[in-house]
């Protein structure tokens, strides 16, 4: 930024000694190169200011100039615009302004220019003024005029209480003025409205460079404010138009919003290197911000509280200390297309923000989380959104309930793709959970969630962790080739997972431990290292209509009591026999049907013996393998079943990397 500015210097200096030396003035545009296409606009000593283009950007010239020494200016009513009060042309039409230039203003304890109740139409332009830096005494102060009679360009007000003031004044446009090192603010507008306020330099203010105070309808454009407090300050302020602003190096906020600040339109501004990039903060509602860079802030680069229904688009919000976004006691705000990348958390609801929809976010190496729903943050929508390589999680809940996670990548992630903690009633749906530490994770109380069609495959430890949570739905998961692909563990009761495939993962493709009254049925277990299903230490389970494959063991049961295991379809397990039991009253077949299990080694007559201490049988054993087929097939073509279901998993892994790798 310094740099940028001190070319622009550089570039100043130059075209002035070009005017003075070679005398010459420009009174039209001239090109200059022919890659580029610098235009260089009216270069002459009568007056300060100019615009360079520099491919698309526009930035303001603020040549040298030479001022006469004037009194400071008062004018109360349309009488007082006269010569002594620094008039130096004009009759006061729209068309013939009365124009007030070329003074330098150094008093104290008054008024610069102080212009109120007038009608005419005036332009005060040229100036330099310092008052001093004496409390509430103004650069320029513009007060009930008549609306759209003001035009303020080219001053320079430094040093003084406030640069420049609009207090009730309306449609009035302040250009390229420089509003630096005053004590408050640099351009103060108070209950003024439809203004335009473009290409003014607020910088080196401790309070505010531009403050809005019930001032509604007013359009701010490529501002420059840096190093003041708060780059720009909207307090009640409505409908208000931001614009390709520059707010950087600021103390505290680069743009803040507050008390009932709504309908204000936020675009393409930079808010970079201050203490926190943007804020809404207290019922500052159906705010639009679309193109925002808030990088490199201390805190946070957005930060919305206690304010709903904004709309956030397209920003940027990466390398920010602390989080990317971080919306606190929030509701029905849409977070859309943003980049919250390489900050502490990416995205971070906090304490009771609910129904927000956060939808195709790219939220990746952060050092904590990619998105983190925190202490009753309930109702929430997650959909489409890049939670990737993060150190710790894609995405946790803690304490949040009743959300919506859909169709998410959470991938090469440290930690868990998802982590749930004591949150409850959520829907993960058709989400990536793949080549993580873990895929997806239920812990301490979090019950009554529903996980259906995830792909949680190749983690290095589980591909679903629950712990001490119960009663929840796992339906329709791809968990292969982890080490153990479902694992319950710690009174995790009472849960149903059904058509799920647990394949080749290195140890067990469902693990259960200490875990009672849980529902296993029409899930596929094939090529598991050592146990298709382990119970241990978990009684009162229901096995049932699965198909066991290929496995280690098929089943194993230890120091687990009254299951209850039937109808399933065990084939070619052989560490070294289908099943093992060394439990008290488990029960392998069906008492209501007299239906025991199908086993591709059953001799087809008399029980099966079951290996283990308990001595268990399966008195009814199955003649044709249950398999959960279409009509007749055979075992074989229960075969070509698992394949094709590996062919539509691969699809779908191929369609999300190609969503996270796009070519």
């Amino acid at each position: 930024m310094f740099s940028m500015l001190e070319s622009h210097k550089s570039i100043r200096y130059y075209l002035l000694v070009l005017c003075l030396v070679g005398g010459l003035i420009l009174s039209s545009s001239q090109t200059y190169g022919q890659d580029n296409q610098t235009t260089i606009q009216s270069c002459s000593t009568t007056e300060v200011g100019g615009s360079l283009t520099l491919g698309s950007m526009d930035y303001q010239l603020s040549l040298d100039y030479s001022y006469s020494a004037h009194a400071p200016i008062e004018i109360n009513n349309n009488t007082d615009f006269t010569s002594a009060n620094g008039v130096a042309s004009g009759s006061g039409t729209s068309g013939d302004p009365y124009i007030i230039e070329g003074w330098e203003i150094n008093t104290s304890g008054v008024h610069g220019i102080y212009i109120s109740g007038t009608t005419k139409h005036f332009f005060i332009r040229n100036n330099s003024i310092d008052t001093g830096g004496v409390a509430s005494i103004y650069g320029i102060y513009i007060d009930s005029v008549a609306s759209g009679t003001a035009k303020i360009e080219n001053n320079f007000c430094q040093n003084n209480s406030y640069g420049i003031h609009l207090a009730s004044s309306n449609n009035n446009s302040l250009t390229n003025n420089t509003c630096n090192l005053n004590d408050y603010h640099g351009i103060y507008l108070a209950s003024s409205n439809n203004n335009s306020l473009t290409d003014n330099n607020c910088s080196d203010n401790p309070h505010q460079g531009i403050y809005l105070h019930f001032s509604d309808n007013n359009s701010l454009e490529r501002n420059l404010c840096t190093n003041n407090g708060y780059g720009i300050y909207l307090v009640s302020s409505n409908n208000n138009s931001l614009t390709d602003n520059m707010c950087t190096f600021n103390s505290f906020y680069g743009i803040y919003l507050y008390d009932s600040s709504n309908d204000n339109s936020l675009t393409d501004n930079d808010c970079l290197d201050n203490g926190w990039g943007i804020r809404l903060y207290d019922s500052c509602n159906f705010n639009s911000l679309i193109n925002n860079n808030c990088n490199s802030n201390n805190y946070q680069g957005i930060y919305i509280e206690l304010s709903n229904n904004n709309s956030l688009t397209n920003n940027t919000c990466v390398l920010n200390e602390e989080y990317g976004f971080y919306i606190e006691s929030s509701d029905f705000n849409s977070l859309m297309n943003n980049n919250c990348s390489s900050n502490y958390h990416g995205v971070y609801l906090y304490d009771f923000s609910n129904n927000n929809s956060l939808t195709k976010n790219t939220c990746r190496f952060n050092t904590y989380h990619g998105i983190y729903l925190h202490d009753y943050s309930n109702n929430n929508s997650l959909t489409d959104n890049i939670c990737t390589s993060n150190y710790r999680h894609g995405t946790s809940l803690r304490f949040s309930s009743s959300n919506s996670l859909m169709n998410n990548t959470f991938t090469l992630n440290d930690f868990y793709a998802v982590h749930l903690y004591n949150s409850n009633n959520n829907s993960l749906t058709d989400n990536d959970c793949s080549n993580n530490g873990w895929g997806i994770c239920l812990y301490t109380s979090s019950d009554f969630n529903s996980m259906t069609d995830n792909l949680c495959n190749s983690n290095d430890h589980q591909g679903m962790y629950i712990s001490s949570s119960s009663s929840n739905s796992l339906m329709d998961n791809d968990c292969s080739n982890n080490d153990i692909g479902v694992n319950l563990v710690y009174s995790s009761n009472f849960n149903f997972l059904t058509n799920n495939t647990c394949n080749s993962n290195n140890l067990m493709g469902i693990d259960t431990y200490d875990s009672n009254n849980n529902s296993l049925t029409d899930n596929i277990f094939s090529s598991n290292t050592n146990h298709g299903i382990r119970l241990a230490s978990s009684d009162f389970n229901l096995l049932s209509w699965n198909l066991i494959i290929d496995n280690g063991y098929g089943v194993y049961l230890t120091g687990s009591d009254n299951n209850l295991i039937h109808h399933n379809t065990f084939v070619n397990n052989s560490n070294p026999v289908q099943a093992y039991d060394d439990g008290i009253n488990n029960t392998w077949y069906d008492p209501e049907t007299n239906e025991g299990n199908y086993w591709s080694d059953y001799s087809g007559t008399g029980d099966y013996l079951i290996t283990g201490s308990s001595s268990s049988i399966d008195p009814y054993p199955l003649n044709e393998p249950t398999v959960v087929i279409i009509g007749e097939f055979t075992i074989l073509k229960g075969y070509f079943v698992i394949l094709f279901a590996s062919f539509v998993t691969l699809c779908h892994i191929r369609r999300k990397n190609s969503q996270y790798f796009p070519n």
